[in-house]
């Protein structure tokens, strides 16, 4: 997709051109009128009779300068892959189909502040462009995939045969990670044998605390009144005999 990054005084925009035959189609509105989570916010704008998307990535790398930079381990994989079910599931809200999405490498972008990932919206885009689409990012995703990372390696792996194999959808790709993620964490935390689990012979191995009982010094105050008590009507009662 061709695009054009302008800066205009403090911002930086990527531009698009927009399709003039569907302007007034109510996807283009829901994507102006409203800020949707997940989506880069966008304008269009006319200028010498072009109409363009506008999309402000102030303070935003998009992935291409991400994943060069640094290496995408299993936690990044999980993130990108929740990012795009989520997004896409926004979408449905907004009576927008997921293959308007975007899931070209160079135009998803990164916010550098909050490690977010953001997409871009473009009506009119049909299934095969959406498989096309990801099955490039899937491509990027391996070519710079952490190799020391096991987990991410697979994982990149097999969400990209998944997309070879036909039409996907996000939240598919997300659960495949998401299932090797608790894979994962299920083997390493291995429920421990409760002792009644044990067998019989074992119990005798094991060393039990012996507890001793120790008054409180309100008991202790409490048996001394008593004493005390008992005393007094002892000498009351000796007295009282003897006179």
């Amino acid at each position: 997709m061709i695009y054009n990054i302008i800066n205009e005084l403090n911002r930086t925009y990527m531009t698009l051109p927009a399709d003039t035959a569907g302007y007034d189609d109510y996807r283009y509105r829901m994507l102006t009128d409203n800020s949707i989570e997940g989506i880069l916010p966008v304008e269009i704008r006319t200028i010498n009779g072009e109409r363009r998307f506008y999309y402000d990535i102030s303070e935003k790398e998009n992935l291409i300068r991400t994943v060069s930079v640094k290496d995408m381990d299993f936690e990044e994989l999980e993130k990108l892959t929740r990012s795009m079910m989520m997004v896409s599931s926004k979408l449905r809200e907004y009576l927008l189909e997921e293959s308007c999405i975007v899931f070209e490498p160079d135009l998803i972008f990164r916010d550098t502040k909050s490690g977010r990932y953001e997409f871009i919206c473009v009506p009119g885009k049909d299934e095969e462009e959406k498989r096309e689409d990801i099955k490039r990012l899937l491509q990027t995703v391996i070519s710079h995939v952490a190799p020391s990372d096991e987990r991410a390696v697979e994982a990149a792996y097999e969400i990209y045969e998944m997309a070879e194999a036909g039409p996907v959808l996000s939240r598919s790709l997300y659960e495949r990670v998401a299932e090797k993620m608790k894979r994962e964490a299920a083997y390493i935390y291995e429920p421990v044998e409760e002792e009644d689990d044990l067998p019989e012979e074992e119990y005798e191995d094991i060393e039990r605390p012996v507890y001793r009982y120790r008054p409180s010094f309100r008991e202790w105050l409490g048996i001394a009144c008593a004493a005390m008590g008992f005393i007094c009507i002892g000498l009351y009662t000796y007295y009282g005999v003897l006179s």
